[in-house]
């Protein structure tokens, strides 16, 4: 019995090692997620330690971005609300969460891609389960998990997690890196 457990061990221990070595995301590569003049946002702070972003949107909405990833890159957006800001219904939730991601991926065309199909199905769903309970949904490479809870008179949060698988093969995009775009557009001669 005790070798079967030692062997058990190993072969487990031995499949987290591979599992590892084939992190397609490192630490260093995780970026922040909100542009640097992002001008839905005050008060940016980005903690490349931890890979945690901390922005406000205004005085009674902050927004908390962590990273974590592997083979898998994990976005978690929380969205935190003041007690004072918070509405009645269904379609406040709804409006806050698309108003969260369109503010932090303001002008990012990767957003673009899937934006009015996450809206949409994001809703749906809000609809269905409601307040308090946590869903999730597919949209090709991507998923969601989500969750809005509200305690009276302590406030409320939004929570989307966006779990985007990584393929090995990286596609390198067309266009200019933003440290290198000045901005400026010259007329062909």
């Amino acid at each position: 019995m005790k070798n079967v457990l030692t062997l058990l061990l190993l072969c487990f221990g031995g499949s987290l090692l591979m599992a590892q070595s084939d992190c397609r995301l490192k630490p260093e590569d995780i970026q922040p997620v909100i542009a640097a003049f992002n001008p839905f946002f005050t008060d940016h702070h980005w903690n490349s330690r931890d890979k945690l972003e901390r922005a406000r949107l205004d005085e009674d909405r902050i927004v908390v971005i962590r990273q974590r990833g592997c083979i898998r890159h994990h976005i978690t957006f929380t969205l935190i609300l003041r007690d004072r800001a918070i509405r009645p219904g269904t379609d406040f939730w709804i409006k806050e969460t698309l108003r969260m991601m369109y503010a932090i991926y303001f002008e990012d065309a990767q957003y673009g891609l899937f934006q009015d199909e996450w809206e949409k199905v994001f809703a749906e769903k809000f609809q269905q389960y409601g307040l308090g309970n946590q869903f999730n949904f597919p949209l090709g490479t991507r998923n969601f998990v989500c969750r809005a809870i509200y305690e009276p008179g302590k406030g409320g949060q939004v929570t989307v997690e966006l779990v985007k698988y990584l393929f090995k093969e990286t596609v390198k995009q067309p266009g200019i890196p933003p440290e290198q775009d000045d901005g400026w557009f010259r007329a062909a001669n």
